[in-house]
């Protein structure tokens, strides 16, 4: 390899168990010689949003024979921009950079190992919302002192495949809440609305919600195209949604009645109870109230 060209090469291993292992090999040029250099990153699968996980980065290889010593650093700036649940932009800080140093070899027949060891930090915050986020890297490995030619100008690996990175597990939990709308009020002949949400709002991911009710004399009806179902996402026209309850026109008592709404997500079989409320319906043929009552002690 010339001394004036910065070559970079990549090596890809399958993960550990309970440890994302993101081994890379980089091969860059010294000054009167050469150092080929690994680069071996190893990460927690996972850590709880608000605490902090410990990177171990390890740099180690050979350095040629007449090579002069140099400095280098390792540094992981979080990449949210990709992955089925990236993080959002503040979600996450590393601390850094890892700051290596390459021995000079005196020796004109044999190379020399070398090896440096260290940790980087990763910092996570809170957010509002209740869902997991995968925080992956992007890895600079900069050679300091190196010359680079105008041909090859990066001694730069870009590490940010899906395999790679740390799950940030919230520590939210997500619900949802069937609630009457604003104005509406449960009675016998007349509809009223019930507005279903996610509470916290989602940023990232969905859920489709299928509601019942445990009446068989009331209807139920939502825009979506079933009629029984609603989407919750992070989308701005996905917050809430709407659905509306038909009360029959006269259920042949004269009592107000407790009406159950349920809200699965699954399928037919495989469903999960999400949430659950109680409406009271009034009668709309009640007996009027007295005024007072008498009572006459014979």
């Amino acid at each position: 390899m010339p001394m004036s060209t910065g070559a970079l090469r990549a090596r890809r291993s399958w993960p550990v168990p309970k440890w994302a292992a993101a081994p890379l090999a980089v091969v860059f040029a010294l000054g009167s010689g050469e150092a080929a250099a690994q680069v071996d990153i190893q990460a927690p699968v996972a850590v709880t949003e608000g605490r902090t996980a410990t990177i171990n980065v390890t740099v180690k290889g050979y350095i040629d024979t007449g090579a002069s010593a140099m400095t280098g650093s390792v540094t992981l700036t979080p990449d949210t921009s990709g992955g089925a649940t990236p993080a959002e932009s503040n979600d996450a800080t590393m601390s850094g950079p890892f700051t290596f140093s390459v021995p000079a070899n005196s020796s004109s027949t044999d190379k020399r190992a070398y090896q440096s060891s260290g940790t980087i930090v990763l910092q996570t915050a809170h957010d509002v919302d209740a869902e997991d986020e995968q925080v992956k890297w992007t890895i600079h490995v900069e050679p300091g002192g190196l010359h680079v030619s105008a041909t090859n100008t990066a001694p730069i690996m870009e590490a940010a495949d899906a395999d790679k990175g740390i799950k940030i597990e919230d520590d939210e939990t997500q619900t949802y809440v069937l609630a009457l709308a604003a104005g509406a009020s449960p009675r016998e002949d007349a509809p009223f609305d019930v507005e279903v949400s996610a509470v916290p709002d989602h940023a990232g991911d969905s859920k489709t919600l299928t509601l019942q009710i445990d009446d068989s004399d009331y209807t139920l009806s939502t825009r979506a195209r079933d009629g029984i179902s609603g989407t919750l996402s992070g989308d701005a026209n996905e917050r809430s949604f709407t659905a509306t309850i038909t009360p029959p026109t006269n259920d042949r008592n004269r009592a107000d009645d407790p009406v159950t709404l349920k809200a699965y997500s699954g399928t037919v079989g495989n469903a999960t109870e999400e949430a659950s409320q109680t409406f009271t319906v009034a009668d709309a043929h009640a007996l009027p109230a007295p005024d007072a009552v008498t009572v006459e002690a014979r």
